[in-house]
């Protein structure tokens, strides 16, 4: 189906119902296989039909693999919420037709991924700040110097954030010419790099932090 959704996109965005053998299956043979599945010995086309079906179908006819192709690259930016949107849409198709249905593939394995661990990154800050608050306390005997260590640490890591948005998302620095400072093709950053740089950014901003003020006392 093509019908607009109103949201920029039609239903589904499916180029075709099913794939066998890398051949896309018409819908107009939906009618030839339903006749051949009642009674496979009609033909030898009927019984090459049923072969077929055997790879893409369960024994029981209770499950199918159908190949979607979307007119968008599923693991580009538009990507997740393409497949959150179809998610959606499909849950709500499997409940009114009492069905199950499942969108896998490595592109919906790299979503997944992607939210899980995002997920998890507020808890990650919340623990390191924790940490930070009670040790850094503990050595220095004092509340305020762990929170001051704990905001100095925020006004880094915004800084550095704020910074790779603008180099390498918006390309402030392109008109230089300097591959290192110039933003990527797809005005992206990966996904992972912020997560990895905050306790690397933490570490380096508390050290320095520790060696300040221990040479202060």
């Amino acid at each position: 189906s093509t019908q607009s959704t109103g949201d920029g996109m039609t239903l589904f965005d499916v180029q075709s119902a099913a794939f066998i053998g890398g051949t896309a299956v018409p819908t107009t043979l939906v009618p030839l296989i339903s006749g051949c599945l009642a009674n496979p010995s009609l033909s030898a086309q009927c019984t090459q039909v049923v072969q077929l079906l055997g790879a893409f179908v369960s024994h029981d006819y209770t499950g199918a693999l159908m190949i979607l192709t979307p007119h968008i690259d599923p693991q580009n930016r538009q990507g997740g919420p393409w497949l959150e949107s179809l998610r959606a849409r499909l849950d709500v198709l499997g409940k009114e037709e009492e069905m199950r249905i499942d969108v896998l593939g490595m592109a919906t394995f790299t979503w997944d991924a992607v939210w899980a661990v995002q997920a998890l990154f507020p808890e990650q800050i919340g623990v390191t700040t924790a940490v930070v608050l009670v040790f850094v306390a503990i050595a220095f005997k004092s509340i305020a110097v762990p929170i001051v260590s704990v905001l100095t640490c925020a006004l880094t890591l915004g800084t550095v954030y704020g910074l790779a948005d603008l180099v390498y998302q918006h390309g402030i620095f392109d008109a230089l010419g300097f591959g290192g400072l110039s933003s990527d093709p797809a005005h992206a950053l990966m996904w992972i790099a912020p997560l990895l740089a905050f306790s690397v950014i933490v570490g380096i901003g508390l050290d320095y932090n520790v060696f300040s003020f221990g040479s202060c006392s």
